[in-house]
């Protein structure tokens, strides 16, 4: 039993009998022999490989067959032997016949695109040019339909890549003599090509194309910056008019406006003497300033002139914009220390009382300054008799706590913030605050007062109301933006909704004594829930079950 050898041609694996590869390698090692001093000697015997993979393919049955010796030797039948191509001077096409069909192949050598108008030439036998021009005859007679059908075939169809696809696309036979033959004729084609070449007069070419071509990329790359410098130009001009105008038409409206407000209102919250207009120009130019150099700057790239604004104009502009920015900055840190210091005073006021009489505590809103108000948002500005102005807020909160000595008092608490405590605390000794006890009613004013020439240093009064142990105390209803969020009740109301009821002071909270009192149970398994709530007037029962929801209610 022979052996067998794998081997590959042209990246195609084949299996041999020790015979037949012996006889494969002894035809292959003469061809290279033979062909060792001629031009272009590699590209013969890489067209040859290529041939013979193709023949063993079609003598192939399936993949376990095995080339024989006869295989081997009808393979170098078909392509003529070493020695009888040895005695050629110049191989003929007669030395070897080619019986088969021609082939479809795309022909690289002769092509526009793909090759297919080449190919299918060879094919049918007719000049290319004829077949280009059916081919645009049927592109305009079926509206672009053929170049559907090209696509296809060039997708299809096979490139002519060897020297062998090439001879059977033109019906030629393929053996030794003929690959030979056409890879020599290519060969002096080329040479011919080169020899043909006037070099001075294509290097003259290559140095126009060049420079043509450098000139058309830098022509493209100008204009280009050219209209992206446009592009930049107008959205420069666009942005910084209208913010311009907005700046103008603020300007106008802030100004017209100014003029209705009093003027201590306008200074008020200021701890400098500094007229607001002074801040609210420099405020302009840091604002302005900046989208004037960008409007500038947008005429300057719409119309490529560099003197749109003078050198000293800019100078100027920078200088009154450092100038600006310097002012607000050492303003504000002015304005800021201005607020660092925290100070307050207290004053305490004791009360006698009967423990089981009820404290009725309700909000004084009857005071003389009433017609006189002038009030601007979030300041409010009177005046006394005297004709002296006074700032007259309600920043007031009322705590009530249980008492530790037994008795019923009011701390009074004023909070200023100023530069130094000092200046802090002569500001919580001008806030004038006001209340009255008699006769069991504590009437708290809803107001507090300072001068005017103490600027707003964020003032405020704090009030806590200690009662005795067991004291009833009603809280009027209007006291319930007042009250603090901190007063202690066993219904866990908050603020406002501790106003409106009667209440007494039991282990240091507040009890209501008319509160309605509501009780709640709550019963449910996996079929049914049932929610009962009731006070002393009534009774509502809701049950959920399968059958739906169902609320029932109860008046006594």
């Amino acid at each position: 039993m022979n052996k067998t050898t794998n081997i590959h041609l042209a990246q195609t694996l084949f299996s041999l009998d020790e015979n037949a590869y012996s006889l494969l390698k002894n035809y292959l090692e003469k061809l290279e022999r033979l062909f060792k001093n001629t031009e272009g000697a590699k590209d013969i015997l890489e067209d040859i490989e290529v041939r013979i993979a193709e023949l063993f393919t079609e003598l192939k049955k399936d993949n376990l067959y095995v080339i024989s010796v006869a295989d081997v030797e009808q393979v170098i039948e078909t392509l003529g032997t070493p020695e009888d191509l040895a005695g050629e001077e110049e191989p003929t096409e007669t030395s070897s016949q080619y019986n088969g069909p021609k082939k479809l192949f795309r022909d690289p050598d002769d092509r526009f695109l793909g090759g297919v108008a080449g190919g299918l030439s060879h094919y049918v036998g007719l000049d290319s040019s004829w077949t280009r021009l059916i081919m645009l005859i049927l592109f305009f007679s079926s509206v672009g339909g053929v170049v559907l059908v090209y696509i296809l075939l060039w997708i299809l169809i096979q490139e002519a890549k060897t020297t062998a696809d090439k001879l059977m696309m033109k019906g030629e036979p393929v053996n030794v003599s003929t690959i030979k033959k056409k890879i020599k004729e290519e060969i002096d084609q080329v040479g011919d090509k080169v020899k043909d070449v006037d070099y001075e007069n294509l290097g003259n070419q290559l140095k126009k194309k060049s420079k043509y071509f450098s000139d058309l990329l830098l022509k493209l790359a100008r204009g280009v910056v050219k209209l992206l410098t446009l592009l930049i130009g107008v959205f420069l001009l666009f942005m910084s008019s209208i913010v311009l105008l907005v700046i103008f038409f603020s300007t106008v409206v802030g100004s017209a406006f100014s003029a209705m407000v009093p003027k201590e209102i306008m200074q008020f919250g200021l701890s400098l003497d500094i007229p607001v207009f002074i801040l609210g120009f420099f405020a302009l130019l840091i604002v302005g300033i900046p989208f004037i150099f960008l409007f500038t700057l947008g005429l300057q790239l719409l119309s490529q002139n560099k003197s749109v604004m003078s050198r000293l104009s800019k100078l100027v502009l920078l200088d009154l914009w450092i100038l600006s920015l310097i002012t607000l900055m050492v303003f504000g840190v002015i304005e800021s220390k201005s607020f660092a210091i925290n100070a307050k005073s207290t004053q305490n006021i004791v009360w006698k009382q009967q423990t089981q009489d009820t404290l009725k505590i309700y909000l004084n809103e009857d005071h003389k300054y009433r017609e006189t108000v002038t009030v601007f948002n979030p300041f409010t500005l009177v005046e006394n008799e005297s004709g002296e102005k006074y700032r007259l807020d309600n920043n007031i909160r009322l705590l009530i706590t249980e008492s530790k000595d037994n008795t019923l008092a009011m701390t009074i608490e004023k909070n200023a913030k100023g530069w130094s405590q000092s200046k802090a605390s002569k500001t919580t000794e001008v806030i004038d605050y006001n209340l009255d006890y008699y006769d069991n009613k504590l009437m708290i004013d809803d107001f507090w007062l300072s001068p005017l020439n103490h600027k707003n240093k964020p003032e405020s009064v704090r009030l806590n109301l200690s009662v005795p142990e067991g004291k009833y105390l009603f809280i009027d209803n209007d006291l319930g933006t007042f009250l603090s969020h901190k007063i202690k009740n066993n219904q866990d109301f908050y603020r406002k909704r501790v106003a409106g009821h009667l209440w007494q002071m039991q282990n240091g909270e507040l009890i209501c004594q008319d509160c309605d009192k509501i009780n709640g149970e709550m019963h449910f398994d996996e079929d049914s829930l049932e929610i009962n709530l009731s006070d002393d007037n009534t009774v509502i029962k809701v049950n959920i079950d399968e059958d739906g929801l169902e609320i029932e209610k109860k008046e006594y």
